[in-house]
């Protein structure tokens, strides 16, 4: 899920509080799927307004695989998305990326049970002091 450009995002222009979106990933990828495309591309926007952000972005896995795995994949994760910000001309220097692994489920589940919703990278835009 994600916030369209025009909502929320763009809202952060005009001063208001910050706002996240989740970009999902296919079971044990690292690859963009085509609706995180249109998010990441909104997000880009937002970081062009002229307005000064800071983005955080924390890559998150399921619980199936090994821990040390699913942190090594939430990282790739995480910078898949930050590659992919740089690329639209986000500036590198406003992007913070973390790994969480399966630390920080979005919905709890025993070990070993893959579920898509936990499968993800979570972007928190926020209003930054001039670099």
């Amino acid at each position: 899920s994600w916030a369209p450009a025009g909502s929320a995002l763009l809202r952060l222009a005009k001063g208001f509080l910050p706002t996240a979106l989740a970009v999902f990933f296919n079971f044990d990828g690292d690859a963009l799927l085509a609706d995180a495309m249109v998010a990441l591309d909104a997000v880009a926007e937002t970081a062009g307004t002229g307005v000064p952000v800071s983005i955080g972005i924390g890559g998150h896995a399921d619980r199936a695989g090994p821990e040390r795995y699913n942190m090594g994949l939430s990282l790739r994760r995480a910078e898949t998305v930050r590659k992919a910000l740089a690329e639209r001309g986000v500036d590198k220097a406003r992007i913070t990326v973390r790994a969480h692994g399966e630390s920080r489920p979005r919905i709890t589940t025993p070990d070993g049970v893959r579920d898509a919703r936990n499968r993800r990278v979570e972007v928190t835009i926020s209003p930054a002091p001039a670099l």
